[in-house]
């Protein structure tokens, strides 16, 4: 391998990145400390900073978000952690069914189901509310409200659920019973060795769940978007829209928003320092030794049905009402409460209107082309910026890998800010079409798509690499030939992954939306904002059957030729 050769490569791939990443950020700094961004270049100033943080309504943003986050992760792990000891550490009956159904509401995108909490929990027709009122004689209102900040956090808490429960379980899995049984043994009853000895094991893993949580929490637009904005409770994600699109038909405020963004940035950076730090102490709690062992299972007797029970309840919470109630507002003209009468008045037009419009139309395609492309690029720019930081190391390698992981702590609607101030500045006909919002995903996504495929090259021994060029492959054809081979599962994966949450995201999506360039997320959102809940319905159960189609797809493909992976 030529130095040159070697150079052109890691230096191209670095501005790349750089683009992606340094450029938008710089642009948002800029327009922070100016005064009119949309009327050219002026003298620094802090204004807006000034206007922002004088105001009282900011503080009351902040414990907004706060408050958000907390009473999330404050759900999220009410069920994920009983949740994982069930599975792991119990004979719950049903627990392999459990470990395969509880990844079933990843395919409920967190928009979808704000959506259908919006409608089990209004307190004036909220199917449960209708419920309680029957069953408790009461009248009026209630007694449950969505549109508060516990409602808020309540949904978001119960998306979060999933990805907690398989950031725990592993840590369950491994964990040496030894310990447990020291405690019995001292005499500490099971309760107490939970609480005391078990569940301490796992702060590692806890606390790193836990900070990450929080910042998805923080930079979460949709279930704000669709609950929040509604009651006027307003996080950093929801003001920061209202900032570039507000509802008063004013101009954007792109000075406020790029001010707004940098507290988020902040905060974010902040919180994945802790994150990091968390992960480095993990060594502390290490439990896994050369030494053989088996976890026990610990028999919970006639309340192992009590376990079952729970499961089920929190899937019927996180999937089941919503899909239901949704499922039915997209059968009828308008939305009534379910009851017998309505039912000779159901209705496929909303399905029809869905696929048929030329709106539809223009928006599944770019919905394809979306997902095709912010795929296939994050796959692509990702295992060429993984081998560069794993083979070439030294400062090259270092600055890639930082700007690579970076973006973790940039919020989609942050994202999508940048890049709308990046292309109206850069007049090269990106903005406006579907590549602007392939450009955000692959932003967002790179610092996922990095680690995946830099925990899979690792593994790759750089004999094969050498002897590719003394057979006088150039590092291109290596690159192709040996190395993408080689990682071509892991490279799999995450082309699955990023396609999956490509589908899904609305939050930069949504900002960068056109007329042009609306796909699948952003009609549902905008046919919500229009008042057209019928189509909005039906398109959120097209999204989720196209989702669970990908997702079943691509388990076979991953376990294609495994047998035993299919069971």
């Amino acid at each position: 391998m030529r130095a040159s050769e070697r150079d052109v490569f890691g230096w191209l791939t670095l501005a790349a990145v750089g683009w992606l990443v340094i450029i938008p950020l710089f642009l948002v700094i800029f327009c922070s400390l100016q005064r009119d961004p949309l009327f050219g270049v002026s003298a620094l100033t802090i204004q807006h900073y000034i206007n922002i943080y004088i105001d009282p309504a900011t503080y009351q943003l902040i414990m907004n978000t706060l408050a958000f986050g907390a009473g999330a992760i404050l759900t999220g792990f009410a069920f994920a952690i009983p949740l994982a000891w069930l599975v792991e550490r119990t004979n719950a009956p049903g627990r392999h069914l459990m470990y395969a159904l509880i990844l079933v509401p990843m395919a409920l995108p967190p928009m979808i189901a704000a959506l259908g909490w919006e409608r089990l929990l209004d307190p004036r027709i909220g199917v449960i509310n209708l419920v309680l009122r029957a069953l408790l004689g009461l009248e009026g209102e209630g007694p449950l409200n969505v549109f508060t900040l516990y409602g808020m956090s309540f949904v978001m808490g119960l998306s979060m659920v999933p990805t907690v429960f398989l950031m725990l379980v592993p840590v369950l899995r491994n964990m040496d019973p030894a310990y447990e049984e020291a405690s019995m043994i001292a005499g500490a009853s099971r309760f107490m060795t939970l609480c005391r000895v078990t569940f301490p094991l796992t702060y590692p893993a806890f606390f790193a769940a836990l900070i990450w949580f929080f910042i998805i929490s923080v930079e979460a637009f949709e279930i704000p978007g669709v609950i929040g904005m509604q009651a006027g409770i307003l996080v950093f994600s929801t003001k920061i829209f209202y900032a570039i699109h507000p509802p008063t038909g004013e101009l954007p405020e792109y000075g406020t928003a790029s001010a707004l963004a940098m507290g988020v940035l902040v905060l974010s950076g902040v919180l994945v320092y802790l994150y990091l730090k968390v992960l480095g102490a993990g060594e502390k709690y290490t439990t896994v030794t050369g030494r053989g062992y088996r976890p026990a299972l610990i028999d919970l007797g006639r309340g192992r049905y009590l376990g079952s029970l729970f499961f089920f309840i929190y899937l019927s919470l996180a999937v089941v009402f919503p899909l239901v109630v949704l499922g039915w507002g997209s059968l009828l003209t308008f939305y009534q409460p379910p009851s017998w009468e309505l039912v000779s008045q159901l209705t496929t037009k909303h399905y029809y209107n869905a696929v048929t419009s030329y709106g539809a139309i223009t928006a599944f395609k770019n919905t394809g082309m979306l997902v095709v492309l912010a795929a296939t690029g994050t796959a692509a720019l990702s295992v060429i910026a993984g081998w560069i930081i794993v083979r070439f190391g030294g400062r090259m390698g270092r600055v890639l890998n930082l700007l690579t992981f970076a973006p973790i702590a940039i919020p989609s609607v942050i994202i999508g800010m940048a890049l709308i101030l990046v292309y109206l500045s850069i007049p090269i006909g990106i903005y406006g079409t579907v590549w602007v919002i392939v450009i955000a995903h692959i932003t967002r996504f790179i610092s996922y798509g990095s680690r995946a495929v830099i925990s899979a090259q690792v593994q790759v021994h750089k004999e094969l690499e050498e002897a590719s060029y003394t057979c006088g492959g150039s590092m291109f054809v290596t690159l192709r030939k040996v190395v993408v081979p080689i990682v071509l599962p892991a490279l799999v994966s995450l082309w699955l992954w990023v396609a999956l949450h490509s589908l899904r995201e609305l939050s930069s999506a949504v900002l960068l939306a056109t007329p042009g360039n609306r796909v699948v997320s952003t009609m549902i959102w905008f046919a919500w904002q229009e008042g057209q809940v019928g189509e909005a319905y039906a398109l959120s159960i097209i999204l989720i059957a196209i989702s669970l189609v990908i997702a079943f797809a691509a388990r076979r493909l991953l376990t294609w030729g495994d047998p035993v992976a299919l069971h």
